[in-house]
């Protein structure tokens, strides 16, 4: 919802609510993953839609516009640390995140 949110946000010009929207995305992330889950096939199912989330996010982070104080990718890092700090189940999740965000570094180099 909070992803949602900051695209509704990043649509209507509204960067302030876009980044506080975006972050509060980030700050549920290892809510998420550590929730008690009972069934192992509940957690992998739980963890590939955040997957796709945060992938999706990645396209929202190349269409904000760069922060005055914390430079231009401070969306992307923001979600690096967030990934990078999270423990994840399935060995695909983490190099499939990585992959995404090699896919926006790719579209800010394009001229």
């Amino acid at each position: 919802l909070n992803l949602v949110t900051a695209q509704a946000a990043l649509c209507n010009k509204l960067f302030p609510q876009m980044d506080a929207c975006f972050k509060a995305a980030m700050t549920l992330v290892p809510e998420v993953l550590n929730a008690e889950v009972l069934r192992t096939a509940e957690a992998l199912a739980r963890e590939e839609t955040l997957v796709g989330l945060l992938s999706s996010s990645l396209s929202l982070a190349l269409l904000a516009p760069g922060h005055p104080d914390h430079g231009p990718f401070y969306l992307l890092a923001a979600l690096l640390s967030t990934i990078e700090s999270a423990s994840w189940r399935r060995p695909t999740s983490l190099p499939s995140l990585y992959l995404s965000a090699l896919r926006l570094l790719s579209a800010y180099a394009q001229p």
